[in-house]
This record gives C-alpha cells, sequence and structure tokens, in this order.
C-alpha cells in the first residue's frame, strides 16, 4: 500500500511538473530539447528573466552560434562568451561585456539578464520559445525568437 501512495505522489509530482513547465513555455507548446542548429537559427529575445516579464520590444538579445560562440546585447553593452550544449544541459561559461557607462538602473538590469544567462544549466524549446532554467529547476530567462542580428 505504501508503495502504491509513493508511486502515485510520484505521478502527481511529474504531472505537475508538467503543467508549470506548460505553462512558463506557452499554450499548445510541444516542450522539446534544441539542437545546436535550432538555438542558432534564431537570435533570441528574453520576455522574462526570472519572473519579471519584460516589453516586448526591448532591444536585448542572445544569439547562439553553431561553432559554441554566443554574443548579443544587454541593453547598454555587448557581451560575448561560448557555451555547450549536450542533451537539454547548457553550460555557459563566463560572459565578458564591453564597459559602456550608462544610468545605474540599465547597468543592474545588465548584471541580472548576465548572471541570468550564466546560472542556467538546461534548455528546453517550445515552438519559438525557448526556457533557461538553473539547477534547482526555477526558469531563469525565457526567450521569444526572432530574427538574428547584426553583431558587428
Amino acid at each position: 500500500m505504501k508503495a502504491m501512495v509513493g508511486f502515485v505522489f510520484f505521478l502527481l509530482f511529474l504531472a505537475g511538473y508538467a503543467l508549470v513547465t506548460l505553462w512558463n513555455m506557452g499554450e499548445d507548446a510541444e516542450i522539446s530539447v534544441p539542437t545546436v542548429t535550432e538555438l542558432s537559427a534564431s537570435a533570441w529575445r528574453p520576455s522574462h528573466i526570472g519572473e519579471m516579464k519584460l516589453d516586448e520590444d526591448t532591444s536585448l538579445y542572445v544569439q547562439f552560434e553553431t561553432d559554441g560562440k554566443l554574443g548579443g546585447y544587454a541593453g547598454c553593452n555587448r557581451f560575448f562568451g561560448s557555451f555547450e550544449l549536450s542533451d537539454n544541459a547548457i553550460h555557459i561559461e563566463p560572459l565578458g561585456i564591453t564597459r559602456m557607462a550608462c544610468a545605474s538602473q540599465i547597468m543592474s538590469f545588465e548584471i541580472s539578464f548576465i548572471e541570468a544567462l550564466q546560472s542556467a544549466t538546461t534548455v528546453a524549446r517550445a515552438n519559438t520559445r525557448i526556457a533557461l532554467r538553473n539547477d534547482q529547476g526555477q526558469a531563469v530567462a525565457r526567450f521569444d525568437a526572432i530574427e538574428r542580428q547584426d553583431t558587428q
């Protein structure tokens, strides 16, 4: 009997996790593990950093390359670095960033964005969205696909 209760609890836990994941990714989304090619096919504009929803017209983005490099724009400064993808596990190396001076609010936001990227341990894709999660399973950032950006 105890085994049956434990099994039912486990099934309920899995169902709850699946519902939370679907809620975080969008309606009618099929969750999959992205390949490097799929990640590099688009640039990715953050829709959320943690639980904070961003404006749809934000200029922030991250762009993954098939050679394991990444780059993007954090609001004032550009950033660059490398990443490794294995199944749904992602590891983003410490990122380099240009050092333009900006308003303190923007700089604070940039730090949050960079920290979110660097704390990601898993990635999942649903249609034109990706979600990065930390090692506790919390969504650290969610992104929508946008056109690739000129990185020059």
